[in-house]
This record gives C-alpha cells, sequence and structure tokens, in this order.
C-alpha cells in the first residue's frame, strides 16, 4: 500500500509540476503575468468553478443514489477521490474507487456515470446549436436523445450477439449496466432533476472559463465558452488522458481559439476547476477512504 501511495503520489506531484510549468510558460509567452491579471475577475472564475463541482457532486448524487444507499457528503468525499485517481492515474480507476465505497457494483456506477455524461452531453449539444444558430451537432444530439429514449432498444441490439456467442462474463457486465442506467431513468424526477443541474453545470463551467479569460485580458463570448465546454468533455472522454489532461485544453481551444492567450485560459480554467482539486482528493483518499476496509 506505501510503495502505491509513493507512486501515485510522485506521478500527481510531477503533473502538477508541469501544469504550473505549462501555466507559467505561456503567460510568459503572452506577456500576462500576475501584474496584468485582474484579481476580482480571477477569484470570481475561481467561485464558479467550485459552483461548478459541487454541481458535478450533485448530478453524480441525483443519478447514483438510485443504485446505491448515501449522502451528498459522501458522494463529494468519493467524487475527490476519484479526481485525484483519475488526475494521477486514470479516470477508470476513479470510477473503481467510487463504486467500491459507494458500496455497489462498478458497472452500475458506470451505468449511472453514463447516463449523467449522456445528459450533460445533451444539454450542452442543444445549448450549442441554440446559441450559435448552427445545427451540426444535430446528429451528435439525436444519438444521445435515442440512447436515453429508446435504451431498451439499444441494449437488447447490443445484447443479441453476447448470447449468440455465450459471453457470459461480458453478459453481466452488460446487464449491470444497464440496470444502473435504467434504475436511474426509470424515477422521472430524478431524470428531471439531473437534467437540470446539467444545464447549471455547462453554465458554470462556461461562465468560469469566460471569467478566467477575462482576467487575463481574453476576448470570446459566452456562446464561445459554452461551444469550448462542450468540445472538451467529448474529447476528454475520448481520449482518455488522466484526468483529460491535455485532450480536455485542445477542446478548449477548439471553441476559444488558438492563441498564447486562449491556451493559458484553457489551462489556467482546467487547473482551477479539477485538477486542483486532486490535491484535496489526495488527502481524502489516503487519509479517509484508503483507511476503510
Amino acid at each position: 500500500m506505501r510503495r502505491k501511495q509513493a507512486v501515485t503520489l510522485v506521478i500527481t506531484a510531477v503533473l502538477f509540476v508541469y501544469l504550473l510549468y505549462k501555466i507559467k510558460s505561456e503567460a510568459s509567452n503572452v506577456q500576462a503575468g500576475v501584474r496584468h491579471l485582474n484579481p476580482v475577475l480571477f477569484v470570481l472564475a475561481v467561485l464558479a468553478g467550485a459552483v461548478s463541482y459541487l454541481l458535478y457532486t450533485l448530478l453524480w448524487y441525483v443519478l447514483v443514489r438510485g443504485v446505491a444507499k448515501t449522502s451528498y457528503a459522501e458522494v463529494l468525499k468519493v467524487n475527490l477521490a476519484g479526481t485525484y485517481l483519475a488526475f494521477s492515474l486514470n479516470a477508470a480507476i476513479g470510477n473503481i474507487i467510487k463504486a467500491k465505497f459507494l458500496g455497489t457494483d462498478y458497472f452500475k456506477v458506470l451505468g449511472a456515470t453514463a447516463l449523467a455524461i449522456t445528459l450533460e452531453l445533451t444539454v450542452g449539444g442543444v445549448m450549442v446549436m441554440g446559441l450559435n444558430a448552427d445545427m451540426s451537432a444535430l446528429p451528435f444530439v439525436l444519438i444521445l436523445t435515442g440512447a436515453v429514449v429508446f435504451d431498451g432498444f439499444y441494449y437488447r441490439l447490443i445484447s443479441y450477439p453476447l448470447n449468440r456467442l455465450k459471453w457470459e462474463g461480458i453478459k453481466k457486465s452488460l446487464q449491470s449496466f444497464y440496470q444502473g442506467w435504467s434504475a436511474v431513468k426509470s424515477r422521472t424526477i430524478n431524470l428531471v432533476a439531473a437534467f437540470f443541474v446539467a444545464f447549471l453545470l455547462v453554465m458554470f463551467n462556461a461562465l468560469s472559463l469566460l471569467l478566467v479569460g477575462m482576467s487575463f485580458g481574453a476576448d470570446f463570448s459566452l456562446r464561445s465558452a459554452v461551444t469550448a465546454i462542450i468540445y472538451s468533455e467529448v474529447l476528454g472522454g475520448l481520449l482518455g488522458t488522466p484526468g483529460g489532461m491535455g485532450a480536455n485544453e485542445v477542446g478548449l481551444m477548439f471553441g476559444i481559439g488558438h492563441s498564447g492567450l486562449a491556451a493559458l485560459t484553457a489551462i489556467t480554467y482546467k487547473f482551477i476547476g479539477q485538477y486542483a482539486y486532486a490535491l484535496l482528493g489526495a488527502v481524502t483518499f489516503y487519509r479517509v477512504v484508503g483507511r476503510a476496509k
């Protein structure tokens, strides 16, 4: 256990040093040092990021309580631990830890998590279309909406070849995944609440990004910030880097631009809105969750 702690702590420390170096180097490239920073806007950005993290936890709580009896405080605790492990290792390990300490099956939690991500991206996609008057995201939104509305059909379609091939292990995992997904979906009030929280989550993430940019003197709109958040979520999920690092920032820059100032904004936004919580997660994991039997 001590060896694993040492390894993950070293990885985390290296990643943090690298991120701080990247922020410093990007700042020097655009000549946006501390003396150019608007402290009021930056503090507001940090606060908006904190609200976003609490909303992210609330979304998890609303959905996960369909598969596990837990409290908001407990979900916050395991989310912090999961953020730490997702940042230092990868998201899959973070989700395994969440499932373990919420006292339920990993694939059930994964199903609930998948629904949370689907709702967030669906809401974000609709917002991107509405704000930009651009229907290019419509196929993406329709696929996600179809997964929510016609999940039973999708499940039978995927299960059919597994039944024919008699892959029992994969079949059981898929069953648990679908049980987690459908347990959440079956509670209409939870689903409605999750849509609302997902909308607030996208908005506060975009607000935090916008405020970070404004604090450095960047010029982009809330519309661009919302678009950047969605690109970031999609790329971070697809590429699977630790904590989405690198992929998230590239996604953000698709929405707000590719200048040095945009890079500084993207890296700083992710640092204050997600990566910084890995430090709290390290404390949570080793002092609280890591001691649990």
